[in-house]
């Protein structure tokens, strides 16, 4: 029976009668994750497994965790000689919808939000012994958008950011891709209070986002002087449009500028995986 409150639902196709039932031992882990919160907001991990692209449903389970270590491990009682498909989705309760681990979609999309952060892993196992041991570290399928504007830069009249972009609807864990196709989403929040170095230059995060993965894609920065949120005409302090941004997982894309200079220009970086260097898009 399936009781974990991040919205899914539980079909039960019944496990196939061929084959001796055994248990399959599976050890989890999240990386070491650089990120503003290092992955620890995460406090769910579900575990799935597929047969020919069908999840058997009766094995499904949601296990804790607790400051970056998964709490135990995994052991589906599986049927000894078949190829099984192995998917697990970590993130905080609540923030995805895993109703369907081939069409996670957000429940909402947060700006300047850590708990938005998530981890996937899809691994392929031949099921040969009784106590088969697998190990699997999960990594970070999102890419995380930030709009950031050097420290000597920053005007103290920003109050809220909103960014609006285009990116794949859903993602499908058991391949580990976006889905082709994309919705609009938009996120409003107070300018961050993050400091990061981007490119050798210390910065001041306006805002920032995990989002799913898009090789090229159009986004919308407004700044607005509004302490209660408002884009106005009267309170919006720039508003810019990038097109061409690359989203790819596990990876920090910095747009980052002088955005409120009259001659402002955008520069870009991407950073592939987050242990590695960033993508920086200048502005």
């Amino acid at each position: 029976m399936c009781t974990f409150a991040l919205v899914f639902s539980c079909a039960k196709p019944a496990v196939p009668v061929d084959g001796a039932l055994a248990e399959l031992d599976l050890s989890l882990s999240l990386p070491a994750a650089k990120a503003m919160s290092d992955g620890k907001t995460v406090n769910k991990v579900v575990c799935a497994v597929y047969e020919n692209g069908v999840e058997i449903s009766d094995v499904r389970q949601v296990i804790d965790v607790e400051n970056g270590v998964v709490m135990s491990g995994y052991k589906p009682v599986l049927h000894l000689g078949r190829i099984y498909q192995l998917v697990f989705w970590a993130c905080y309760e609540g923030y995805y919808d895993v109703s369907d681990m081939r069409a996670i979609s957000p429940v909402t999309v947060k700006g300047a939000d850590e708990q938005a952060d998530a981890f996937s892993a899809t691994l392929a196992v031949q099921f040969n012994q009784a106590g088969q041991k697998e190990n699997v570290t999960l990594s970070r399928p999102l890419a995380r958008f930030n709009v950031a504007v050097p420290v000597e830069s920053w005007n103290e009249k920003a109050e809220y950011v909103r960014v609006t972009a285009d990116v794949p609807e859903s993602y499908d864990a058991l391949s580990a891709s976006g889905s082709a196709k994309t919705e609009t989403v938009t996120f409003t929040s107070a300018v961050s209070l993050e400091t990061g170095v981007i490119d050798g230059k210390e910065c001041r995060y306006l805002t920032y986002a995990y989002l799913f993965p898009a090789e090229s894609t159009s986004v919308k920065v407004e700044v607005s002087s509004s302490k209660a949120g408002s884009f106005g005409a009267d309170d919006l302090i720039v508003s810019i449009e990038e097109a061409g941004v690359r989203l790819s997982a596990n990876t920090n894309t910095n747009l980052v500028g002088d955005v409120f200079a009259d001659d402002f220009g955008f520069s870009m970086t991407i950073s592939p995986e987050f242990t590695n260097p960033d993508i920086n898009i200048g502005i």
